[in-house]
């Protein structure tokens, strides 16, 4: 049997807490985050287009940032940092909801997206497949209760970490009979008009087209991907990689293509066939010049080559920025327990060429439930500089030093305000947040001798709007 499993990539976003120094940062406990995003950037009292409405206030924040600050006698801050921002000044954040695919939503978007099929095979788990896990599950919860009814601490087992409830243990009993009745009894080809038996659990079909074209299909509740023209899989592979790979005589070097169709015209292709899909609302990053490979193992066949385009959501004309990996480690309390809780980054890439479409990749959906404020007011910057200040003087990097009596500079270089995801308080909303995401270097001395100096890449995260720190993995 294949083994079934579903991963959940979670990304925990803290509030804020005081520094060694000063109480300054403002606890999401207390509802700031709420109460700041009722006020608006006062109009400048230009006329908008319809003649009554005022225009929203520009909010004023420099191109660049130069300043040495000697922090402390083991801290310096260098800033040399060009600060990225939107041209208009106008900060907009909405609320947004996180999506669930379900076999309705998934055969819509795939009727969109693709030609009719006339047949499918499926790699999917099959009635006893699902059978043997579900007695296994059963098996395993048995074994837990027994533990815990045993009063056996030292094992580690939590009843309420577990949830044993009997509610628990019955809406995931239901859930494996639910697999069981709409497995089929033996995994092969048949006949099908349509994509409504996408197996949504992590297994792969392969829908064979009306004029015999392959499109390999793998979906979930959280994520779609199709390949056109593969059967194996399928395998984006760019300009990029081609050239790294070739020092190493890579075989798929040999096999890699450049696309015919010009970058623009495949953007605008793209963005057509995304919006009748109904997938609109979305922003194009720079395409990659990308061939798609079909796989078997560790052979490799070109399929065709085009442009591969990584998409973000425009929320008011600025960029949604994954959360960067940081070194910030703050023991920031329970007060923030409200805001702690995981979030999952929405991710849609595209390969499309002169056929349109090729390849999508499409993972943690989400929607706008609404507008919260058309342009929320900032925090002044010379209170969001002290905050960030601040932070950086916390973060992971300077306890090593001070616990090695060593004196550490950090090289503070680039300063993007983008938005940035982050829970409602006690909500399974979201915000979409305008944040400074502050990136700098620093020379690790855990990865380096004097001699021989590694440097290393790290970043932090202030909310603009209420100042807080934004600790993503906590």
């Amino acid at each position: 049997m294949k083994r079934l499993s579903i991963l959940l990539l979670a990304l925990l976003l803290c509030a804020c807490l005081p520094t060694p120094e000063q109480e300054f940062v403002v606890s999401k406990a207390d509802d700031t985050v709420e109460i700041r995003l009722s006020t608006t950037a006062k109009p400048s009292g230009t006329p908008s287009v319809d003649g009554e409405t005022p225009v929203p206030a520009a909010q004023t924040i420099p191109d660049r940032w130069t300043e040495t600050v000697e922090a402390n006698d083991t801290l310096t801050l260098l800033f040399d940092a060009e600060i990225v921002q939107k041209a208009d000044g106008v900060y907009p954040v909405f609320r947004t909801k996180r999506e669930r695919f379900d076999r309705t939503k998934l055969a819509a978007l795939l009727d969109a997206l693709l030609p009719k099929p006339k047949s499918v095979y499926a790699e999917t788990a099959t009635k006893n497949d699902w059978a043997d896990a579900f007695r296994q599950w059963l098996d395993q919860v048995s074994v837990y209760e027994a533990w815990v009814n045993a009063g056996r601490p030292d094992d580690g087992i939590d009843r309420e970490e577990l949830d044993l409830s009997p509610e628990r243990i019955e809406a995931q009993s239901q859930w494996y009979m639910d697999r069981i009745n709409e497995a089929p009894d033996a995994p092969g080809e048949r006949a099908v008009s349509g994509y409504d038996t996408v197996p949504l659990y992590y297994c792969n079909s392969v829908y064979t087209l009306e004029n015999g074209e392959p499109v390999f299909v793998s979906a979930s509740e959280d994520s779609l991907f199709f390949a056109r023209g593969c059967r194996g899989g399928g395998c984006l592979y760019t300009e990029t990689q081609m050239q790294c790979d070739k020092r190493y005589d890579d075989p798929k070097v040999k096999l890699w293509k450049a696309p015919t169709l010009s970058e623009a015209d495949a953007e605008d292709r793209m963005m057509k066939e995304l919006a009748r899909a109904g997938l609109d609302g979305f922003r194009a990053g720079a395409g990659q010049k990308t061939s798609l490979m079909d796989f078997f193992g560790d052979r490799h066949r070109y399929v065709e080559s085009g442009w591969m385009f990584t998409l973000t959501r425009d929320f008011g004309g600025y960029p949604l920025l994954s959360m960067p990996f940081t070194s910030v480690n703050l023991d920031y309390g329970a007060a923030a327990d409200a805001y702690n809780a995981p979030i999952l980054s929405e991710s849609l890439t595209v390969f499309v060429n002169e056929n349109g479409i090729r390849a999508l990749s499409f993972g943690n959906p989400k929607s706008v439930v609404g507008l919260v404020n058309g342009n929320v007011e900032l925090l002044p910057f010379e209170e969001a500089k002290t905050r960030i200040k601040n932070a950086l003087s916390v973060c992971f990097p300077i306890a090593y030093y001070r616990e090695h009596g060593e004196h550490v500079t950090l090289e503070i270089y680039r300063i993007v305000l983008a938005t940035q995801t982050l829970r409602a308080k006690d909500s399974d909303e979201t915000y979409e947040m305008p944040c400074y995401i502050v990136y700098f270097d620093y020379m690790d001395l855990e990865k380096a001798e004097r001699d021989n100096p590694i440097y290393s890449h790290s970043a932090i995260v202030i909310n603009a709007v209420d100042g807080s720190t934004v600790v993503p993995g906590k």
